[in-house]
C-alpha cells in the first residue's frame, strides 16, 4: 500500500510547488493533524558545501535516529529547485552521513 501523502495545493490554495515549503507543515481549519512515528531530526546544516553527486556529507551536529535506508533531500541555496538532490542514506557515523541514489 501507498504509505505517503500528497498535498493539494489547489484545494488549499496555494501556488504550485515541488520544492520543499519551509519548515511547516499545512493543516486545514476544521482538520485534525496526527503524526506517528519514531523521533527525528528533522532537517541538519552541512559543516561545508557539497557538490552534486557527493556520496558523504559531514553535518553540524549528530542527527538523531537516522538510519540506513531513509531518505533526505540536500537541498541547494540558490533559488533553483533542480539542484535539490534526494538522497538514500547508506550509513551513518556520527555527524558524517554516507549517501546513495534511492
Amino acid at each position: 500500500p501507498d504509505t505517503g501523502f500528497k498535498i493539494e495545493y489547489a484545494a488549499s490554495r496555494l501556488p504550485d510547488r515541488i520544492e520543499v515549503w519551509h519548515n511547516s507543515l499545512l493543516v486545514d481549519h476544521g482538520a485534525r493533524l496526527e503524526i506517528h512515528g519514531q523521533r527525528k531530526t528533522s532537517w541538519l546544516r552541512l559543516c561545508e558545501s557539497a557538490l552534486a553527486g557527493d556520496s558523504v556529507i559531514t553535518l553540524s551536529q549528530v542527527p538523531q535516529n537516522w538510519e540506513v535506508g531513509d531518505q533526505i533531500l540536500v537541498a541547494s541555496t540558490s533559488s533553483s529547485k533542480d539542484e535539490t538532490e534526494v538522497m538514500e542514506i547508506a550509513g551513518v557515523d556520527g555527524r558524517t552521513v554516507m549517501l546513495s541514489n534511492p
